[in-house]
């Protein structure tokens, strides 16, 4: 299980640093957007 976890989030790594070199989404994109939010997280 850790193994695909793992695997998940170098795939994950990868896409993100990807996506930010050629400036996507764009920083207009993002704020446009709005507040971030995370269903899972409750203060």
């Amino acid at each position: 299980m850790h193994e695909a976890v793992y695997a998940n989030n170098a795939q994950a790594t990868l896409a993100a640093l990807t996506a930010g070199r050629v400036d996507l989404p764009s920083i207009r994109t993002v704020l446009d957007v709005g507040e971030p939010r995370n269903p899972y997280f409750r203060v």
